[in-house]
C-alpha cells in the first residue's frame, strides 16, 4: 500500500530533468497504480543543498502535485532538511558526499516515517 522512491542522484548531470527524473517517476507511479490503485507513493527529494538538486526539486514537486490523487497520493519527502552531506563535518550524514553513513541512514528512516505517519493512520482506520 506504500512505496518509497529515492531517484535522481545519478541523473544530476542530465540536460533535461523532466526527461531524466520526472518522467521515470511518473512511469513508476503508473506501474505501482496498475498493481494497486490505492498505493500511496512517497518520493524523496535529493539530499544535496546546491547544484542540480536545486533545479530538480521544483520539477519533482510539480510532477508529484500533478499526479497525486485522493485515492493514490504522491507525497514528496524533504530528505535534504537537516541533512549534512560534508563527510568531514562531525555531524555528517554521508561518508562520501552522496551515500548515507549510519547517522544518515537513521536520519532518512526518521524522515520517511514522519512523512508516512498521516498515511499510516489513514490505513489503520480503513
Amino acid at each position: 500500500d506504500i512505496a518509497l522512491i529515492h531517484l535522481g542522484t545519478n541523473d544530476q548531470g542530465a540536460t533535461d530533468y523532466n526527461e531524466a527524473v520526472a518522467q521515470p517517476l511518473r512511469e513508476i507511479v503508473g506501474m505501482l497504480r496498475a498493481a494497486n490503485p490505492r498505493v500511496a507513493v512517497f518520493i524523496a527529494h535529493l539530499g544535496f543543498h546546491d547544484g542540480a538538486a536545486l533545479k530538480i526539486r521544483p520539477i519533482v514537486e510539480a510532477m508529484a502535485k500533478g499526479i497525486s490523487t485522493a485515492q493514490s497520493p504522491v507525497v514528496t519527502v524533504a530528505q535534504y532538511e537537516n541533512w549534512h552531506e560534508r563527510p568531514e563535518d562531525p555531524e555528517a550524514d554521508t561518508f562520501d558526499w552522496a551515500h548515507p553513513n549510519e547517522r544518515g541512514q537513521k536520519h532518512m528512516a526518521e524522515t520517511w516515517l514522519a512523512a508516512m505517519k498521516p498515511t499510516l493512520s489513514r490505513l489503520a482506520a480503513d
